[in-house]
């Protein structure tokens, strides 16, 4: 295919390249239009095609005003890409054979459908520009389901008002800094295609909206590959949870609860790196009950199949409800609580035994680590009890009483000696990195905070995103949402009652 600009021949040669590299398919055509006619504007000036001079003057004529240094020449002839671009997807656009009015199948069951309305226009924007076209709507009653063909034909997304392409690039901005710098951010990178907040916001509000729409074990394996049926046997499976306050509208604050599944052969520890590094994990929050936090868990975990590695630890903060979740979603787990709570406690309670500036409390917890990292908690729970004839307040009894009811809750998963020897983790350092990363850094900045639904749809996205990655996280979400739009109907099996 050759595509030629009747009203400006000069921009011929950028539009035979791009047409050669159109396949017949036009779902292919839009879903790489940003990049083709890039590619083709990159390709016949930067030099990979040799232009004849009267060419490259032509080429050059067409970018308004002088040329004087290098950075003029790079604006103009982005301000090229874009122009060459909205003319040539108008012209393919112009181009599309009319739709055959003839029925089309249901995405979902299957059924044929005639037109319910001819020549519906819609109007999205591209990287290449605002463009519109008309179609046909269908409609089916038994799915109550309503579709383009040409949309799907096309590549475009089944709502908004952005191309798929595009909306990545929005969604990849808007999940990691405010509406506004996104859109001072986005015109650094394209001064000639520039948005304001509300565009970033309501494709990260779209995306959003899929991710919740999508079964949940379906968007984990999406997201990110779990571990092959040869690795599980030979590799430990970490999982930590924790949880963190975010801001809410209102001056509320409202616990997020964040949860990390790591591979043993995905983590670099401080033996292997100047500190612990997590090369891939999946990640899960939520800004909710603990209800919806289980579900998430299991979800995770199924896909990882769990079960199946040769072992599976489980390190929390020593919260009753850790241990619960822990119980109810992974039973064979190692249950470890986290060394630095551990000791964290021990030190808040010697602060409220000898007072916050005592010279005495460095001591204090010295001997507790010494004691702890031994594994030595009936030693512990003894010289706590001895401190009871000091106290003087109720205060003092309640904090000895407190840290002793912990520690022997958690005195089993204690045995610090036992599990370093065995080469387990044993401090909860990545979860507790994990809500730096994967939340606060996104909604917990200044002046922030946050609506119900606009808090736990980014808390969501922030999880995905970590999981998958920046090239990964749009396409993993739509794919996890399509494939749970066009899973075919469960019908409700048919009881006989007597």
């Amino acid at each position: 295919m050759r595509l030629i600009f009747a009203d400006a021949p000069r921009y011929a040669v950028v539009a035979r390249y791009a047409g050669e590299k159109l396949t017949s398919r036009m779902g292919i055509f839009f879903r790489n239009l940003d990049q083709l006619f890039g590619a083709a504007i990159d390709h016949c000036i930067m030099g990979s095609l040799q232009l004849t001079d009267e060419l490259l003057e032509q080429l050059l004529g067409a970018t308004a005003g002088k040329l004087d240094n290098i950075g003029e020449m790079e604006l103009a002839l982005e301000e090229l890409k874009v122009r060459v671009a909205q003319q040539a997807v108008d012209k393919r656009l112009r181009e599309l054979p009319p739709e055959d009015g003839k029925p089309k199948a249901c995405p979902r069951s299957g059924k044929l459908l005639p037109v319910n309305k001819k020549d519906v226009p819609r109007t999205f924007a591209a990287l290449s520009g605002t463009h519109t076209i008309k179609r046909h709507y269908h409609y089916c009653r038994d799915c109550r389901l309503g579709f383009f063909p040409r949309d799907a034909e096309l590549g475009l997304p089944k709502e908004g008002d952005v191309t798929a392409y595009l909306e990545a690039r929005l969604c990849d901005f808007a999940v990691t800094t405010v509406y506004e710098e996104c859109a001072e951010r986005w015109e650094v990178h394209y001064p000639h295609r520039t948005f304001s907040p509300n565009m970033f916001q309501l494709a990260a509000e779209r995306l959003a909206i899929r991710l919740e729409l999508a079964n949940g074990e379906i968007l984990q394996r999406e997201l990110a590959p779990s571990a092959s049926a040869l690795d599980r046997p030979k590799e430990r499976l970490y999982v930590q949870n924790d949880g963190s306050m975010l801001p809410i509208v209102g001056g509320a604050w409202k616990e997020a609860k964040v949860g990390v599944l790591v591979r043993e052969g995905n983590y670099l520890s401080q033996r292997e790196h100047k500190r612990g590094v997590v090369q891939q994990g999946r990640y899960v929050a939520v800004l909710g009950g603990q209800d919806a936090f289980r579900e998430l868990m299991r979800e995770a975990l199924d896909v990882e199949k769990w079960g199946r590695f040769r072992e599976t630890i489980w390190l929390g903060d020593g919260a009753r409800g850790n241990w619960n979740l822990a119980d109810a979603l992974c039973p064979t787990a190692v249950k470890i609580l986290d060394l630095g709570h551990s000791l964290q406690n021990g030190s808040t309670c010697g602060k409220a035994l000898l007072g916050e500036n005592d010279p005495f409390v460095e001591d204090w917890n010295k001997r507790f680590e010494q004691l702890v990292r031994a594994g030595d908690v009936d030693t512990v729970v003894r010289e706590l009890m001895e401190c009871l004839l000091e106290t003087t307040t109720e205060a003092q009894v309640n904090a000895l009483d407190s840290l002793v009811g912990y520690y022997r809750a958690n005195q089993d998963r204690m045995r610090y000696p036992e599990f370093l020897a065995k080469g387990y983790m044993i401090g909860t350092g990545i979860v507790e990195s994990a809500h730096r990363h994967v939340l606060q850094g996104r909604m917990k900045l200044a002046g922030q905070h946050w609506s119900e639904d606009g808090g736990r749809r980014m808390t969501r996205l922030r999880a995905a995103y970590r999981t998958a990655g920046p090239k990964r996280f749009h396409t993993a979400i739509n794919r996890a949402a399509c494939r749970t739009l066009t899973a075919p109907v469960k019908k409700p099996k048919l009881r006989l009652v007597a």
